[in-house]
């Protein structure tokens, strides 16, 4: 594994993406770009592949090596043009040290109806995040208030309960 995650780890962050992304088939062109942002080894782009979503890719600082799926990028500093993207799909919010620059540089991409998807961490002790995050805040509030200034709507918030 040289630092990966099992299999069965894998396996059940497979199975949280394909709950994610059901509702995209709805939403979405299978030929629409997507981005999916600090995807690591890019299970979510695995996903999105398997669901028939053939222009999703990740980006990573550190995507590994020969990795199909994620290439190196920046999520701070996107390679895209303006008004480029349908969809940007990110779980490590808690990596992005500037939310302000986070949210700007992604409002950038998106194309006039397209669309960002967020998973936030459940914490709130800024001064103690959790074993692999970066930045904390101090409510999930806060983040979706910041999150207004840059998207026209939020059209659906949910709970993991898992």
């Amino acid at each position: 594994m040289k630092g990966g995650f099992s299999n069965r780890v894998v396996v059940s962050w497979r199975l949280k993406f394909y709950q994610r992304f059901a509702l995209l088939r709805s939403l979405l062109p299978l030929n629409a770009t997507i981005v999916c942002a600090g995807a690591r080894q890019g299970t979510e782009v695995e996903v999105l592949h398997d669901l028939g979503f053939t222009n999703a890719y990740g980006i990573d600082l550190n995507p590994g090596p020969n990795n199909p799926y994620v290439k190196p990028g920046d999520f701070m500093n996107l390679e895209n043009k303006d008004d480029s993207v349908d969809l940007l799909y990110c779980n490590s919010v808690d990596h992005a040290f500037d939310l302000e620059k986070f949210f700007s540089e992604h409002a950038r991409v998106i194309k006039p109806n397209g669309y960002t998807m967020y998973d936030l961490p459940r914490y709130t002790d800024r001064r103690n995040p959790g074993a692999f995050e970066s930045v904390a805040w101090n409510s999930e509030q806060e983040v979706i208030e910041l999150m207004q200034k840059y998207f026209k709507e939020i059209i659906l918030t949910k709970t993991d309960h898992s």
